[in-house]
C-alpha cells in the first residue's frame, strides 16, 4: 500500500495537467507493486511520462485514421444541395424519358438506370455492341432535345 507521504512525493515530481494519468499509475502500482523497487517516488514519474507519450500516440493514430476516413467519406458523400439537384436532375430527366419511343426508352432504361454494359444489352437485344452504341446515341439525343425544348420554353 502507498503511504500518503510517498503519494505527495510523486505528486510533486508530476506536472499538475497529468492529475488523471498519476492517479492511474498510482493506482496501479498500489494494487500490483513492483519486485525489487526500493523507491515508488522514482518510478512514478517515468510511468505517467510514459503512459502519456501512449496517450499522444493514440491519440495521433486516432486523428491521423479519423482523418483519412472524413476525407474519404467527404469524397463519397455529395453536398446536400448537389444531391437534391442531382435527385432533381434525375427526376427531370425520368419524366421526359416517358415521351420517348419505347426503345430508345428501354436502351437508356438498361444503360444508366440498370447500369447493364453495352455488350449485355446488344446480347440480351440480339444485336451487336456498336448497334447498342448508335441507339444510346440517338436516344441520348432525343432526350436531349426534348430537355432543350422544355428549357426554352420555360425562359420564353
Amino acid at each position: 500500500m502507498i503511504s500518503k507521504e510517498q503519494y505527495e512525493k510523486c505528486l510533486e515530481r508530476v506536472p499538475l495537467g497529468n492529475l488523471d494519468v498519476f492517479h492511474d499509475v498510482i493506482l496501479e502500482l498500489d494494487a500490483h507493486p513492483p519486485e525489487g523497487i526500493r523507491s515508488i517516488e522514482a518510478i512514478v514519474p517515468y510511468r505517467v511520462k510514459n503512459r502519456e507519450i501512449d496517450q499522444w500516440r493514440k491519440s495521433q493514430r486516432f486523428l491521423a485514421d479519423s482523418d483519412g476516413a472524413i476525407r474519404s467519406q467527404l469524397s463519397k458523400e455529395p453536398d446536400p444541395s448537389e444531391e437534391i439537384a442531382s435527385k432533381e436532375s434525375r427526376e427531370l430527366v425520368r419524366t421526359f424519358m416517358l415521351l420517348l419511343t419505347p426503345n430508345h426508352q428501354e436502351i437508356l432504361r438498361l444503360a444508366y438506370f440498370e447500369g447493364f454494359p453495352q455488350e449485355q444489352i446488344a446480347e440480351s437485344r440480339g444485336c451487336t455492341p456498336q448497334s447498342v452504341k448508335a441507339m444510346l446515341i440517338r436516344a441520348e439525343t432525343a432526350l436531349k432535345q426534348l430537355i432543350d425544348q422544355s428549357s426554352h420554353g420555360r425562359n420564353s
